[in-house]
């Protein structure tokens, strides 16, 4: 269950909007809270201001953000609230804060104070995809509030680094909900693959015969494998299939060779129309991660479709 969990906030309206899924959380789960606004070193922001006006100029920006906290705090009673207003960089300092405060989770809404124009995924969650400690959970502001989810979307590449993120889903996941398995196989990045349909049908075959090999306790777990490329697929079904949340972690290990780690996780997590989490599963070397591929999946990318 989660135990603590914090929520970053700038002073919008739209990174507020996190806040209620949080005391749903709290609430159901029995979790702290810890809420944070971190100011900017105004030296870095304006480096124009005249040296005898930044002392106090930077006091009253941390006054500021601390009476906003604690104003936010006291609209939580009775849960329990902490807040912190740190000094420095907004990505550094809310990861630093979640691993000193041992946080299970970081929720907050898909913009962030460096801009709603960057495909509301502001550069600050962005960042803390890379180097979150833990789950981050990113509050789509146009889709439903939810605290607990009824359809999760788990994008996977055949690797159990892609399925890591299934074990942070009971707190999330509703009591009737329900989990689909989600593989790209990527064929159709191939030119000239259709005259090989043959090959193609085993290939996703057995593609699919292997993630219905997949288990979770208490988890009813679908399974679908489509031929396309991942990030349209991932957009396309979970908007089709009313999916309220996009499971994800922020690497896996196929024949693309890392395609998770950026491109496929930080685009779906700027487009989804729902909610979308992320976990990024503790660092393993290449010599494990390749062993652990081969044991599960022995469909590669030497087998698959290949040009003519």
């Amino acid at each position: 269950m989660l135990k603590r969990i914090l929520i970053p906030l700038d002073g919008t309206e739209i990174s507020e909007r996190a806040l209620d899924c949080g005391r749903e959380m709290a609430r159901r789960c029995g979790a702290s809270l810890v809420l944070a606004r971190i100011v900017e070193h105004l030296g870095e922001l304006a480096p124009g201001l005249p040296p005898e006006l930044l002392p106090e100029l930077q006091r009253k920006a941390e006054i500021r953000a601390l009476n906003y906290l604690e104003d936010r705090a006291a609209r939580l009673v009775p849960l329990d609230v902490q807040i912190y207003n740190p000094i420095g960089s907004a990505r550094d300092e809310i990861a630093r804060l979640a691993e000193a405060h041992h946080c299970d989770l970081i929720l907050m809404a898909s913009h962030g104070r460096d801009g709603a124009q960057h495909l509301l995924l502001g550069s600050v969650a962005e960042g803390l995809l890379r180097q979150s400690p833990c789950p981050v959970l990113l509050v789509r502001p146009e889709a439903r509030p939810a605290s607990l989810f009824s359809h999760v979307l788990v994008p996977v590449d055949g690797s159990s680094a892609s399925l890591s993120v299934l074990e942070k889903l009971p707190p999330l996941l509703a009591p009737d909900g329900k989990v689909t398995l989600l593989q790209s196989s990527g064929v159709s990045l191939y030119p000239n693959y259709q005259h090989k349909a043959g090959l193609v049908e085993e290939y996703l075959q057995r593609a699919e015969a292997r993630l219905r090999l997949i288990s979770q306790p208490g988890m009813n777990l679908e399974v679908v494998v489509l031929e396309g490329q991942p990030v349209s697929d991932i957009l396309s079904w979970s908007s089709e299939n009313d999916c309220d949340l996009v499971a994800m972690t922020t690497h896996g290990r196929t024949g693309f060779r890392r395609f998770w780690l950026g491109s496929v996780c930080e685009k779906v997590a700027r487009l989804a129309p729902c909610h979308v989490l992320v976990h990024r599963p503790h660092h393993r070397s290449e010599q494990e991660e390749s062993a652990e591929t081969s044991e599960i999946e022995d469909v590669s990318v030497a087998e698959s479709p290949t040009p003519s």
